[in-house]
């Protein structure tokens, strides 16, 4: 059942990342997030991809500037954009979540 639920999600995750989309990836602390990205990122081998992560400074730094400029010269010719640990950098974000 385990490999069953995994595999489904995967390929939910995979169905939803489409252009100019967003896809969160929630779940509890050290459940393989990071791995799951990791692996998901090897589909995109031939793309343009830009891997950010919130933990580090000077990733969190190129976010830092919330301007449509900033954004588009960060992101033109990205295909993909990837933000793991992005918890830590809470400002990025306006997105309350209702449980």
């Amino acid at each position: 059942m385990y490999y069953e639920t995994k595999r489904a999600i995967t390929e939910n995750i995979y169905k939803k990342s489409q252009p100019n989309k967003v896809v969160l990836l929630v779940n509890a602390r050290r459940i393989g997030k990071t791995k799951f990205i990791q692996k998901f990122l090897k589909k995109y081998a031939s793309k343009n991809v830009l891997k950010l992560n919130g933990e580090d400074k000077d990733d969190a730094s190129l976010l830092s500037k919330r301007s449509v400029s900033n954004y588009k010269r960060l992101l033109l010719g990205i295909d993909l954009l990837v933000i793991d640990e992005a918890q830590y950098q809470k400002h990025w974000f306006h997105i309350k979540i209702n449980s």
